[in-house]
């Protein structure tokens, strides 16, 4: 069976701590009970 994955690529005009802020909001949504198998890349 084929891997799903969701790719996501967009400009980030932030400064670094802004962009880290992002990261660590995204890496607490996206839980293993949320997305399952399916890769996620950002």
């Amino acid at each position: 069976m084929r891997r799903r994955i969701v790719a996501g690529n967009w400009k980030m005009n932030t400064t670094f701590h802004e962009a880290m802020e992002l990261v660590e909001g995204l890496k607490s949504v996206l839980t293993e009970e949320v997305v399952g198998e399916t890769g996620v890349i950002i």
